[in-house]
């Protein structure tokens, strides 16, 4: 079963702000939020630690148009 990081986990997990996030994620350079309810959303734990993995490895997010 896929876990869902929460708002906070993911700031706290990346060490970006909220915003940067948003940014990055609107450009197609982080992992895509899925909505969990109608005022609530998450990302998949999988997808933002890969993400970070990612980084360490010195691998550069693709832009996704």
């Amino acid at each position: 079963m896929a876990s869902i990081m929460r708002r906070k986990e993911v700031t706290e997990a990346t060490g970006l702000s909220y915003t940067s996030i948003f940014n990055k994620e609107r450009a197609g350079l982080f992992p895509s939020r899925r909505q969990l309810g109608v005022r609530s959303v998450g990302w998949l734990r999988s997808e933002v630690e890969g993400w970070i993995e990612g980084l360490a490895a010195g691998i550069r997010p693709i832009h996704k148009a």
